[in-house]
């Protein structure tokens, strides 16, 4: 039996319109819909084109779909420049269900430890209810209490702590405006499930990385019930400028922002807060603003700052840019090599999926060294399988 949701859980990964798939098969968009709807079976040919457009076995055409829906479209907190692009929320979606159905799987055969961001969550919302007429010092406590329960001893490092504490962290070439975006997704009864970070990977630093990372951890804690599909423009800037305080709050923690700004010596020229990007990895601007907010600095050297931050050029890039190292997420990929070691080949669970290799690449961008180091070679002997029944 042919189950056209599988074309249109695909088509949607790919951001596909039914247009640009009826093009690479050389039939109408009507067709394509028709196929979607299951009105339609299509001929094995085109079930070949498909299995090549998408780069899945064919038989997962006519396999009943058994990749969860569990990701919340409205829930998903992109960009504000972005966030009217529902062809890209689709896209977002579908990628992070199938990355989710994927890891569950893998999961599945280990014992796990409870995850920590569900646990912070559980604190900011007794946070909200002891402190509920200042929304800046929830926010200000909230990231306190993330920084401590995450043991973020270096922002370095935070990368590293996040995906310790549970959330899922994959590299995507999203574009410019998007930057990154996150989501929990959702069990069948609504409870949060998996967090997930997307990080783009075009013209970043290695702060401006680390900064995204608190951004939407931001959205994470504070945010997980928020329907951002429906809110006004207005109300959608709130909600990210509450992601951008709390990324400044978690990274520059209010107890040591005295002793830090004590050894700036001119508080309205950039280049006096080199010292103090280098030891915690985060922007001249972050640092900056993060002090005028807390009273710190001056209004007028907050704006001569600004003045000098152009006239040196540093809106685009700062000091230490170049030299500070990007730290890449690992945790997928660790998984996937313990699965690989401890209970099946990388190409058995390929298989399971009905996927092809290149498919499952690209739902974790997977770099082409990893999937080389993953797959058996042409002349290695494959023998042996380990009998694995799929469970979801």
């Amino acid at each position: 039996m042919f189950y056209g949701k599988n074309v249109k859980i695909l088509r949607d990964f790919y951001g596909m319109s039914r247009k640009e798939l009826g093009d690479r098969l050389s039939i109408t968009e009507q067709a394509i819909g028709q196929y979607e709807n299951s009105e339609v079976t299509p001929e094995m040919k085109n079930i070949l084109k498909l299995s090549d457009v998408f780069k899945v076995k064919s038989q997962f055409f006519l396999t009943k779909p058994f990749i969860d829906e569990v990701t919340p479209e409205k829930a998903i907190a992109y960009r504000s420049t972005d966030r009217d692009s529902r062809k890209r929320a689709r896209e977002g979606v579908a990628q992070i269900n199938f990355a989710d159905s994927i890891i569950r799987y893998c999961e599945s055969f280990f014992n796990l430890q409870p995850s920590l961001l569900k646990k912070i969550v559980e604190n900011e919302k007794k946070i909200e209810l002891k402190i509920q007429d200042d929304r800046n010092k929830v926010i200000e406590k909230s990231a306190e209490m993330t920084r401590e329960v995450l043991k973020v001893q270096d922002n370095k490092d935070l990368l590293f702590c996040v995906e310790n504490a549970g959330a899922y962290v994959i590299e995507k070439n999203l574009s410019l405006n998007a930057g990154a975006y996150s989501v929990w997704t959702r069990n069948k009864d609504e409870s949060l499930r998996s967090p997930f970070i997307i990080l783009g990977t075009q013209n970043k630093s290695a702060v401006r990385r680390i900064f995204d990372i608190a951004h939407e951890l931001g959205h994470l804690v504070l945010h997980p019930n928020v329907d951002f599909d429906s809110l006004e423009k207005n109300d959608f800037r709130n909600f990210e400028q509450e992601a951008n305080t709390f990324a400044s709050c978690l990274l520059l923690p209010k107890k040591v922002m005295p002793k830090i700004m004590s050894t700036v010596k001119r508080f309205s020229v950039p280049d006096d807060y080199i010292p103090i990007k280098e030891h915690y990895w985060v922007s001249l601007v972050t640092i900056e603003y993060r002090a005028f907010k807390l009273g710190l600095i001056s209004k007028e050297d907050n704006k001569h700052f600004f003045a000098n931050r152009y006239r040196k050029k540093y809106t685009k890039i700062e000091p230490l840019d170049i030299e500070m190292v990007i730290q890449k997420p690992g945790k997928i990929e660790a998984l996937m090599k313990l699965l690989n070691d401890k209970v099946m080949p990388f190409s058995q669970l390929v298989d399971e999926f009905l996927f092809e290799p290149q498919f499952i690449g690209s739902v974790f961008d997977f770099s082409s060294q990893f999937m080389g180091s993953m797959l058996p070679h042409k002349n290695t002997y494959s023998i042996y399988k380990l009998p694995v029944k799929r469970e979801f």
